[in-house]
């Protein structure tokens, strides 16, 4: 827990404060440095516990990440919170700085996304007990391409009810993404390994939220590097052109996700057979 905990750790300080340090500063190489080095131990002395039958439990069992129906619906995990934090981080200064909306109407707008998630959810997790995850999920990551398809346009003509339907779009995309994908992931963990599986899957939700921010921040300011743009006078359409990029990178995170998604073959009968094999184990 300590090696993963420092490797993560002096990762996120690269990601966040790379570009105020400079990224060849001596302390943004050494925090690399470091980050890669404890990775490695953290690697190697799982291994080394993975291979000792008479040793304690390993924090992560590398044998279960061999199935494409957990290990990819991880890594889709990441991918896809990195898009939803970026969201949250970035819309709001669009709907301050481009539409002019007062903090408590922003407030309310990015609360919807919330709000249906879980109506949302409740629908997509009854489903994935019954229906195929993958269209679940496909179906998910698509209304999230559309809606950062629509993000991109978006602009300071737009039409409110069009604003607050691209929210609510993005919001039930989400909604119906996130529990099916969890279902599968369980759904195919060992019985003696849902727990690691879990910490594991939390992990990266964390770790993609944290790039998903820093990502987001990076390319908008590689656009508008002023901290506020509207009152040092930058153009609008410099602004806006920064708002637009950055939610084109977004889409192409959720393609990448979909693709990654197809990959991943998890019927009913499959999930169904896999509890069979680890009850009996």
């Amino acid at each position: 827990s300590i090696f993963i905990f420092i490797a993560l750790l002096t990762f996120l300080f690269v990601i966040n404060a790379g570009q105020e340090y400079g990224w060849s500063s001596v302390i943004i190489i050494s925090c690399i440095i470091i980050s890669l080095l404890f990775l490695i131990i953290f690697v190697l002395h799982e291994k080394k516990i993975n291979k000792e039958s008479n040793a304690v439990s390993p924090i992560l069992n590398f044998s279960v990440l061999k199935k494409r129906q957990i290990l990819f619906p991880i890594f889709t995990f990441a991918l896809i919170y990195i898009i939803t934090n970026g969201m949250i981080y970035l819309f709001p200064f669009y709907l301050q700085w481009i539409r002019d909306l007062p903090k408590k109407e922003i407030g309310l707008l990015m609360a919807i996304p919330s709000l249906l998630q879980m109506f949302a959810g409740y629908l997509s997790g009854t489903l994935s007990d019954k229906k195929s995850i993958k269209i679940i999920c496909s179906t998910g990551i698509l209304l999230t391409i559309v809606s950062y398809v629509t993000f991109s346009f978006l602009d300071s003509a737009s039409n409110y009810y069009f604003v607050v339907f691209s929210i609510v779009l993005y919001g039930i995309a989400i909604g119906v993404f996130i529990p099916a994908n969890t279902n599968r992931i369980m759904s195919f963990a060992p019985l003696d390994q849902k727990g690691s599986i879990s910490s594991l899957m939390t992990t990266v939700i964390r770790l993609g939220s944290a790039l998903g921010v820093a990502s987001f921040a990076a390319i908008f300011s590689s656009f508008v590097p002023q901290k506020n743009p509207v009152q040092m006078g930058v153009p609008m359409d410099n602004i806006l052109m920064g708002f637009k990029y950055t939610f084109i990178f977004g889409a192409l995170i959720c393609i990448l996700a979909l693709v990654i998604n197809l990959f991943v073959n998890d019927t009913l009968e499959e999930k169904i057979s896999e509890t069979r094999i680890s009850k009996t184990k």
